[in-house]
């Protein structure tokens, strides 16, 4: 039944002056602590009958929007209109704009519901936006009735309480049904438009990309496999480890899940590139690549990691150098020959008569050096073991449970210093804690009373204060 347009007109106006009136004084509330003396326990559901208040007055925002703009009594366009009059940026004006003529145009019924707050926006978007992208492949006759049945499937769902992900599975199997042959294309369009790219962003690499469902189920189980995994086996640094199956447990391991996923990753391409299971390059196992010229290291330059598709090298810091070294095998190559001699006599170059010599170009290459990373382990097999045997076969760091097959034998004096590759100059150290003793600035210093065969011969000491 409707109201008298006049009587419509009143009470319109004096339930939005109403309206304003409450959300000035919510407002006031809010700016002076009242959320604050809300008891946290009725905080949550006071918050979401809010944000559904809002929802539904954004059903009437909307519903209006379209009725000005099929008045045409703007002398603008609606979109500026909006811009101007209630302070909306293009984007957000288009989409309210386009969702308010869906609704008028077809769509009355999850309109009205939306407006009765029995569905919320998004809801809304999932029915229109699913139902048209059918509607668009079928013959012009067919899609009225198309619309009118698959919108009262769909709105009956969402009023029987489905959520909006769940909703757009029924859609989805809704346009299966109709729509078969445009389903396979688009998926089809969707594997020709996945991608994975790296951008460098400051320090790091920004990773972005896009994938098909399927393939992101097949990458995200492999990557839940590896990080059970390391649950399973002990491999998790205790940091990084949360048990438990309560509430913050489960919000703790959320936040944690994109790290580790980067953990799990490094740990698959890591073993695929160890045990050569992607092949080789000219007999020779693919290898990620560190060069580094000695005196540029002695003198705090670091070195340049080389990494597919980046064929200048990314800048690494001296101590991530030290870090990579620590474990890694270690290939000269002549980078740069003699430099030519003369018979001028003068200090500066040593020469002599004649030409250079074999030895001589030896010399040279050994000043000027490429380390190749992640091959082989410095120390030997026998050292090896003795460390694993040391440290009882964990990282060497109390309270750490990464095993040794997972630990990096590090220079307590590093190698390039002139450390020896000795049990009394080494210790096991698994990736994170590896980070601290170069990037964080821990030490190693031997414990007092403690002989290089006995487990914690080493002891790990924190910075005495933060590295500017």
């Amino acid at each position: 039944m409707r109201i008298d347009q006049t009587t419509a007109l009143g009470e319109v106006a004096d339930t939005s002056a109403e309206l304003a009136t409450l959300v000035a004084r919510l407002a006031h509330l809010t700016q002076t602590g009242g959320l604050e003396a809300v008891p946290l326990a009725d905080l949550p559901a006071l918050v979401a009958g809010l944000a559904r208040v809002h929802d539904q007055l954004e059903a009437v925002v909307t519903t209006g929007v379209a009725r000005v703009h099929a008045s045409g009594s703007l002398r603008v366009a609606t979109t500026a209109w909006l811009r101007d009059a209630a302070s909306m940026n293009p984007k957000a004006a288009g989409a309210v704009l386009a969702r308010g003529c869906a609704l008028a145009g077809g769509y009355s019924a999850t309109g009205a519901a939306w407006v009765a707050g029995g569905i919320s926006r998004a809801h809304v978007t999932t029915i229109t936006t699913s139902i048209d992208k059918v509607a668009r492949g079928l013959a012009h006759a067919d899609q009225a009735p198309f619309r009118a049945s698959a919108e009262q499937a769909l709105l009956g769902f969402a009023l029987d309480g489905a959520t909006p992900t769940e909703l757009a599975i029924k859609a989805k199997r809704v346009r299966a049904w109709v729509d078969e042959w445009g389903l396979a294309k688009d998926s089809d369009e969707a594997e020709r438009a996945q991608f994975l790219r790296f951008q460098p962003d400051g320090d790091g690499v920004k990773v972005s990309g896009y994938l098909t469902p399927e393939n992101h189920a097949l990458i995200a189980t492999a990557l839940q496999q590896a990080i059970d995994q390391r649950h399973r086996d002990g491999t998790l640094p205790e940091e990084d480890r949360v048990d438990g199956d309560d509430p913050a447990a489960a919000r703790l391991r959320r936040r944690r899940q994109p790290y580790l996923n980067v953990i799990a990753l490094r740990d698959i391409c890591g073993a695929l590139l160890e045990n050569g299971d992607l092949g080789a390059r000219h007999g020779v196992i693919p290898r990620v690549t560190i060069d580094v010229d000695l005196h540029d290291l002695h003198t705090a330059f670091g070195g340049m990691l080389r990494t597919t598709g980046c064929p200048e090298g990314t800048p690494l810091g001296r101590q991530s150098v030290r870090r990579l070294l620590c474990d890694a095998e270690i290939n000269a190559a002549i980078v740069t020959g003699a430099r030519p001699r003369c018979t001028c006599g003068c200090p500066h170059c040593g020469c002599d008569d004649g030409s250079p010599t074999l030895d001589d170009l030896l010399r040279e290459a050994a000043k000027e050096v490429l380390y190749v990373g992640r091959a082989h382990r410095v120390v030997t097999p026998r050292q090896r073991r003795a460390l694993e045997t040391r440290e009882q076969g964990r990282c060497s760091r109390p309270g750490c449970g990464v095993p040794a097959a997972r630990c990096r034998a590090h220079h307590v004096v590093h190698w390039e210093d002139g450390g020896p590759t000795d049990v009394d100059n080494c210790v096991l150290v698994c990736d994170r804690h590896h980070h601290d003793l170069h990037e964080g600035g821990w030490t190693l210093v031997p414990t007092p009373g403690k002989r290089p065969t006995e487990h914690g011969y080493f002891t790990l000491v924190p910075p005495s204060r933060r590295r500017p």
